[in-house]
């Protein structure tokens, strides 16, 4: 008697009971796991991308190669934009720049821009002329497809000059036309 009770103590500390009666091979289950099945795969999900880090540099602004550049929110242009002489009508020279503005303008649709004129006569009427060849400009962009609320152009006369009025080949530097992104630091872009 004593060898069933210890047979019970340890059942009992293994935490299962002895079978009551005896269940014969034929009705017994028999699960068989093949050994050439691989266990079937947890879902693997791939790992989180890693968030940027601070000192990963923004996208360039204005890093389109396939346009005018952009330099310290100026649109270089590859030419002077030529006028007829004393007149605000574009000179036919100037089709190839034009064109190739009116393309950067359009690849930067979320930008607006200042077309600036600027002359070199020596009197208190040469706003008048620069704003006007600077409005020549907005008008050939407008015929070709870009809004107007995108553009703006305003006349400085000679209040901006690039170097001393003082040679004529110096105030042919200051006669310029210059497109600038609008809303835009220049440090931010450099």
């Amino acid at each position: 008697m004593r060898s069933s009770w210890a047979l019970i103590g340890l059942v009992a500390a293994c935490g299962s009971r002895p079978p009551t009666e005896t269940v014969p091979q034929s009705a017994q289950s028999v699960v068989r796991s093949e050994p050439d099945e691989a266990p079937a795969p947890a879902s693997v999900q791939p790992p989180a991308p890693e968030p940027p880090t601070p000192t990963d540099p923004p996208p360039p602004r204005f890093g389109r190669t396939d346009v005018l550049p952009v330099e310290r929110c100026q649109v270089k242009l590859p030419a002077k934009i030529q006028f007829e002489t004393n007149r605000a009508t574009l000179h036919k020279q100037s089709e190839p720049v034009l064109k190739a503005l009116l393309e950067t303008v359009k690849a930067y649709p979320d930008e607006r821009f200042r077309i600036e004129g600027h002359a070199t006569e020596q009197s208190n009427y040469a706003l008048k002329p620069s704003e006007r060849r600077a409005k020549s400009v907005l008008r050939y962009l407008v015929e070709y497809g870009i809004s107007r609320t995108r553009l703006r152009a305003i006349g400085y006369g000679m209040d901006r000059p690039l170097v001393p009025n003082d040679t004529p080949e110096h105030r042919a530097v200051n006669r310029r036309i210059e497109v600038v992104v609008e809303d835009c630091e220049p440090s931010a872009v450099d």
